[in-house]
């Protein structure tokens, strides 16, 4: 019987197909026109098949049907007797539906007016859903009409197509890429993901397509390009594919695919592509990541050995056999194998060695974590951390502590040097953590406010060592008292901070906190109060020695004027004797004139002298009273040199001494008392001519820079060390000359200090091997007036304002 196309159901004239190719005729033989029923054995034989049959003669008179038929059209037993017109028999198809929806009368003309000659096929659908399929079968004399009931083979090609459209949908859903081959090795059907892996996505190729062609077609491709994949295709292409085969591609575009042939019983074979990029990535990071690992094993500093599930030994380092020297292990021997050679070697100390081999398995239980310590006979200390590993093995870490073990203990003792130190001291130490509790603190700070004992000890709160010296009266008077307690609890701790603190027994604390690492404070107590009762001793002392010296100072500024009198009474005698022997000559032969004139003006030069050091010694004595006040003069600095030096040039002259100067261009001024600064000035030059040797030369030189002004007198005499500069300035210390010229210098060098101190400036001695001996005046710039150019005023340095000279 032909093929036909499957009828889901009739809704249309296009749901009856109908096949016009000629069908063969009934062999048995037909009565001519069909004037007389069949045969009794006949008819029983044809109402017997399960097929639906109907006969009509030439005049389209129905000659037999059997029940078949009519159960299977859903006609009523008996409905059509033979001599029925076929036309009747269609009409009542046609109104039952078995053309399909229409006019039934339309439908039943249109069957009516096919040609009986042409053999057709039909499928057709009741309305209760069953199929049949009707075929016509052209006679001598009229024709044949078959039917067979296809419900169940419809339903049963309708589930088949139904899941042949799954399989064809999952194979478009799955992530592998399956196509399936032929004995023919023609393709025959595959999904969309082997194309993809193929790299064939412009040119997929179709159902029998052969082998070749796709091999081919994939070279042409991106993902087969180069060399390299085109000795792959051509492995392909040879492959024999009545055996299973596996095979990894790395397209040049990284994806990495799995090629997986299998044969078929038919002859063919299927392949399946998988893309495996993810897997060789993790593949290949696993691989880096045990290289690594491996690597960072064998270049650890800890010694390492891996047992496996069997307690043999899997991994050893470098490290390991570097601190086990001696007694190494091997990749292979049993864990207990290793601690029975190395308990017999002495490794374990004396004793059995089974017995010891036993005691050190159970330390090295691999089912447990542990860490302990153990002296090998070498002396090293060594810390050994077991670890059970997923699969039943044991990983274990050896580390020479010996080092670390020194160090705990030096640390240990040197901690019980503090704490013995700590303990003895005279200084409370409190260590408070970032929660301000106490960490540490030694038994003197109890003592030094008197606490309870057991009030400093750790874990107390800073709070409550507050509330305690509160309520024992340490922090003063109720009010004060709180006062100063809440502002300790709310002091910021990571500052440092010094304050002192009277207890309620009298003693005067000083107390200091300094921030330590990690958030936490130490506090201090020390108690000064000798210290305190010292310093109100040397402070009375010093009011004492003040008053002496202001009583001092008074004294000789009263006898300088009491002595200043009879001087001047005294000098000007002399100098009224000098005037008589000049204007009253007496006679040649008295030689007492003369000597009286010569004895007289001796007595004013001493007389003047003494005048002088009466004045120095009043002017100090002003000064050391604060009884003075400064001149405000602009002074030019060459003018006030060359005057000191037109003072001290007889000294110069008559001690062989030459005296230069040296001063910068254009001459800076200054503002000052100038009589005072002159007398300054003089009192240096004539230091140091006295320790000039003749024949030298004594030089005042001055610099000028943002600092101020630097003002010199330098002479290569002899060196003064740092005791003899600082005593020159000392007009009360003991001399060894006999003349006193030394205390006379020493009272002017005191005084020229003063008056430099009261302009704000410093006076100092210093000597240099090679350079001699300099006193050094420096004024702020605030003294110093520059000259910028010739016939211009003069710039301040340390004030902006102009001022003309």
């Amino acid at each position: 019987m032909p093929d036909f196309a499957h009828v889901d159901d009739l809704a249309g004239p296009a749901d009856i197909r109908q096949c016009a190719a000629p069908l063969p005729s009934l062999t048995a033989p037909t009565p001519p026109g069909f004037s007389a029923p069949l045969s009794n054995a006949v008819a029983a034989v044809l109402a017997a098949l399960p097929t639906g049959l109907l006969i009509s003669d030439a005049h389209r008179r129905v000659v037999f049907i059997n029940p078949a038929f009519e159960r299977i059209i859903g006609l009523p037993p008996g409905l059509f007797r033979p001599g029925t017109a076929m036309e009747d028999v269609t009409r009542v198809g046609a109104h039952r539906g078995l053309f399909g929806p229409g006019d039934p009368e339309a439908l039943a003309s249109e069957m009516l007016a096919a040609d009986d000659r042409v053999g057709r096929v039909f499928q057709r659908r009741r309305a209760d859903g069953a199929t049949f399929e009707s075929q016509y079968i052209p006679l001598a004399s009229g024709v044949a009409i078959s039917i067979n009931d296809t419900t169940q083979l419809t339903a049963l090609r309708d589930q088949a197509e139904r899941a042949f459209d799954r399989v064809h949908e999952a194979m478009a859903q799955l992530r592998v890429g399956l196509a399936v081959f032929g004995p023919d090795r023609r393709l025959g059907l595959h999904n969309a993901q082997f194309v993809n892996l193929m790299g064939m996505e412009d040119a997929p190729p179709t159902a029998g397509t052969p082998f070749g062609d796709v091999v081919r077609a994939a070279g042409r491709t991106a993902a087969f390009a180069g060399p390299s994949g085109s000795e792959f295709l051509t492995v392909q292409r040879a492959q024999d594919r009545s055996r299973a085969s596996r095979t990894v591609w790395h397209r040049p575009d990284r994806v990495v695919v799995a090629l997986k042939s299998d044969p078929l019983g038919t002859g063919g074979w299927t392949m399946t592509l998988l893309d495996i990029t993810a897997q060789s990535v993790a593949e290949e990071e696993v691989k880096r990541r045990a290289t690594l690992l491996e690597t960072i094993i064998t270049h650890l500093p800890s010694g390492v050995v891996v047992f496996s599930a069997d307690q043999r030994l899997a991994v050893v380092n470098h490290a390991y056999r570097a601190i086990m020297h001696g007694a190494a292990a091997s990749v292979g021997e049993f864990d207990r194998d290793i601690v029975l050679r190395q308990a017999k070697a002495g490794e374990f100390g004396p004793g059995d060695p089974d017995t010891l081999t036993a005691e050190r398995m159970t330390a090295l239980d691999h089912t447990k974590t542990g860490v302990h310590r153990r002296q090998r006979p070498t002396g090293q200390t060594i810390e050994i951390c077991t670890a059970p590993l997923p699969d039943g093995g044991m990983i274990r870490v050896l580390n020479d502590v010996s080092g670390e073990v020194a160090a705990t203990a030096a640390q240990t003792r040197h901690a019980e040097t503090m704490a013995t130190m700590l303990s003895h001291i005279r200084h409370g130490i409190v260590l408070w953590d970032s929660e301000q509790r106490i960490i540490a603190a030694n038994s003197v700070v109890t003592d030094l406010l008197g606490a309870e004992p057991d009030l400093f000890v750790p874990g107390t709160l800073l709070d409550a060592t507050i509330i305690s010296a509160l309520s024992r009266g340490n922090f003063g008077d109720a009010d004060v008292g709180k006062r100063l307690a809440v502002a300790l609890a709310q002091r910021d701790r990571t500052q440092s901070h010094v304050d002192q603190r009277v207890t309620r027994d009298g003693r005067v604390l000083e107390v200091r906190s300094d921030p330590t690492p990690g958030g936490g404070f130490v506090t201090t107590y020390t108690d000064i109060t000798p210290i305190r009762q010292a310093e109100v001793a040397a402070q009375d002392a010093k009011a004492t020695a003040e008053r002496a010296n202001l009583a001092k100072s008074g004294f000789l500024a009263a006898m300088s004027q009491e002595l200043r009198r009879p001087l001047a009474q005294i000098l000007d005698q002399a100098a009224m004797i000098v005037r008589d022997t000049s204007s009253h000559p007496v006679s040649t032969t008295d030689d007492t004139a003369p000597a009286l004139a010569q004895a007289a003006k001796a007595i004013i030069q001493v007389g003047q002298s003494m005048l002088a050091r009466l004045g120095n010694i009043l002017d100090v004595a002003r000064l050391e009273a604060g009884r003075f006040e400064l001149a405000d003069d602009v002074i030019a600095l060459g003018a006030l040199v060359r005057d000191a030096l037109a003072g001290a040039d007889q000294y110069a002259a008559a001690a062989e001494i030459v005296l230069s100067v040296d001063l910068p261009s254009p001459e800076p001024a200054i503002r000052g008392d100038r009589r005072r600064l002159l007398n300054a000035l003089d009192h240096l030059i004539r230091h140091a001519l006295a320790l000039t040797r003749p024949g030298d030369v004594v030089t005042v030189g001055a610099a000028c820079n943002s600092d101020g002004l630097t003002l010199t007198v330098t002479t290569p005499g002899a060196l003064m060390g740092p005791a003899a500069r600082e005593r020159a300035f000392d007009p009360f210390s003991p001399s060894d000359d006999s003349t006193g010229q030394q205390a006379v210098l020493r009272l002017g060098l005191y005084a020229s200090r003063i008056v430099l101190q009261a302009h704000g400036g410093t006076v100092q001695l210093h000597s240099e091997p090679g350079a001699g001996t300099s006193a050094r005046i420096h004024l702020p710039p605030a003294r110093v007036l520059v000259r910028s150019r010739p016939g211009r005023s003069m710039e301040c340095a340390g004030n902006t304002s102009a001022q003309s000279v």
